[in-house]
Formats: C-alpha cells, sequence, structure tokens
C-alpha cells in the first residue's frame, strides 16, 4: 500500500456535520465523490491529517494492533461491509469506478483469497455496500450514492416556498444557496437533482446456494435514499428504511 495509505470518512460533508458514521473505510489513489469528505478532527492517533491534500493519511510504518499477523491480501475497490460464511466471503463496496456492488471471495486458502463472483450495478446512482449472509440466501442494500452536497435537493422546494412567502417573490440563486448553506453554484445541480427523482433505493436478495453463481431473487424497493442498515436471521430482515417506521420483512413474502 506505500508508505501512507488515505483514510476518509463515509458520510456526510463536513458542514453538515459528523459523520453518519464513525467507520472509516479504504481508499487506493483518488477519494471520487468523496474528496472533502474527511474532517480533520476524524484524524487521531497513527492517523494523521495532511492540510496539503485536505485528506487524513495513516502511516503504515506505526503498528495499529499487536498479536495480529497478516496472512492474506486482495485489492478491491472501494471494499465496505465484508461477511464470512464457511469458504467464502462476501464484500460489498463503497461507490467505486467499475460499479462494483458485491464481490465474492473464496477463502478456503486465506493467503491466497481468489474472486469467484462479482456483481455489479446497473445504476451507476447507487452502491451497495452492506451484504448480510444466512444459509443460501445473501442480502445486500440498495443505496443512492452521496455528493458534494448531501441531500439538500430534497430540501430545494421547500427552502423555495418558504423564500417565497417571505420575499413576496421569487428567489435568486444566490439567496437560495445562503439559506440551504451551499455555494451559488450548487443551485443549478441542486435542480438537477430535482428533477431526477431517485427510485431504486431498498435491498436485494439472491440465491448463492451456488456461490459462484449468485442470482438474483428480489429488488424491493423502500424509498428515500434506500437502506444503510440491516440485520436478518433465517426468516426475517430488519431493516432501517425511510419508509414510516423500521421494518421487519419476511423472506416468504418474496421467495
Amino acid at each position: 500500500m506505500g508508505n501512507a495509505s488515505k483514510i476518509a470518512l463515509a458520510g456526510t460533508p463536513p458542514e453538515e456535520g459528523p459523520s453518519h458514521s464513525a467507520v472509516a473505510y479504504w481508499r487506493h489513489g483518488s477519494f471520487g465523490s468523496y474528496r472533502g469528505f474527511a474532517r480533520q478532527e476524524a484524524c487521531y492517533g497513527p492517523i494523521r491529517w495532511n492540510s496539503n491534500r485536505k485528506e487524513c493519511e495513516l502511516n503504515n510504518r506505526t503498528a495499529l494492533a499487536s498479536n495480529v499477523r497478516r496472512i492474506g491480501h486482495l485489492d478491491l475497490a472501494g471494499a465496505g461491509q465484508v461477511t464470512v460464511q464457511g469458504r467464502y466471503a462476501y464484500v460489498g463496496h463503497m461507490p467505486n469506478r467499475t460499479n462494483l456492488g458485491t464481490t465474492i471471495l473464496d477463502i478456503t486458502d486465506p493467503a491466497n483469497p481468489r474472486s469467484v463472483a462479482t456483481i455489479t450495478l446497473a445504476d451507476t446512482a447507487s452502491h451497495s455496500h452492506k451484504v448480510r449472509v444466512v444459509g443460501d440466501l445473501m442480502i445486500v442494500n440498495h443505496e443512492r450514492n452521496p455528493t458534494s452536497i448531501g441531500r439538500r435537493a430534497e430540501e430545494l422546494p421547500r427552502v423555495r416556498r418558504e423564500l417565497e412567502g417571505a420575499l413576496g417573490r421569487a428567489p435568486t440563486q444566490a439567496e437560495l444557496a445562503q439559506k440551504l448553506n451551499v455555494p451559488e453554484a450548487a443551485i443549478d445541480e441542486l435542480e438537477k437533482q430535482t428533477r431526477s427523482a431517485y427510485h431504486n433505493g431498498g435491498f436485494k436478495i439472491y440465491d448463492i446456494s451456488k456461490p459462484a453463481q449468485p442470482k438474483e431473487i428480489v429488488h424491493y424497493r423502500t424509498g428515500g435514499i434506500g437502506v444503510h442498515r440491516f440485520d436478518m436471521d433465517e426468516r426475517y430482515a430488519y431493516i432501517s428504511t425511510e419508509m414510516d417506521g423500521s421494518s421487519a420483512i419476511s423472506w416468504s413474502s418474496m421467495i
């Protein structure tokens, strides 16, 4: 990984406050849409703040753990959550240039893990960075990619109405930007996002009775930006969504 590996926090941009997740993710090379999401206060211990690049960096020469020895390594773009069952590891992916959604690895030989299946996303506006497995079923989330202006596109219609009521006229882009706490140049992008609603948020269930040949069973749409955190057992999936309340969903209604 070289002398230093870049590290950034997944979550909201600095102007929106702390990240919704304190878990850092690894990326090699460019951070893509996540550039600028790292916060200086997130850098601590062996993780130092690079004031030139506005990123956190980890000095690999600093020991992060004791009594732990790495026996295998495999580079995967934007790797996220990892679930292990038997001889296989199931890896979700953060947004990445190749649209990887989920990778299934054969870890029979831990020193030489190998990819046996890759699920890519046809929807380039989404990512699937979480994965859970029980028996022959795998569930992955389907969530909208974050942007440098967060979810302010959803706030734009309300803010516009409020300003029109207060001003007695249509607000200017500068007034909208000030109210939304974004650069004025971002208003055009917000307008574009408002016109192109996101409909693919939710989760997918796969048949992994043959791990090297995963088969999609269903794409269950939940609205909003989709599913972020969830868990599952032999019968139910416990989903945190933007539907009213939380959801416990039975497999039997889908497969």
